[in-house]
């Protein structure tokens, strides 16, 4: 992702990362999301940047990565 660029995921939204990588990623979750990550697929966040999953969040990761 280019630098200061935030992916907000609402509410029923859902994110897949399926044998890719994401990278310098600024994610922002809201409850009730769905982050996939499969087939070695992976997520490196920005510089500073953690990753939170906040109540109510789905976070599934059959075969990947946060870093």
């Amino acid at each position: 992702m280019a630098s200061g660029v935030k992916l907000t995921i609402h509410y029923n939204g859902t994110i897949v990362v399926d044998g890719g990588t994401l990278q310098n990623a600024d994610l922002v979750l809201n409850s009730g999301c769905q982050v996939i990550i499969m087939n070695n697929g992976r997520i490196n966040m920005a510089s500073g940047k953690t990753f939170n999953a906040p109540v109510g969040a789905i976070v599934d990761i059959s075969h990947g990565t946060i870093n």
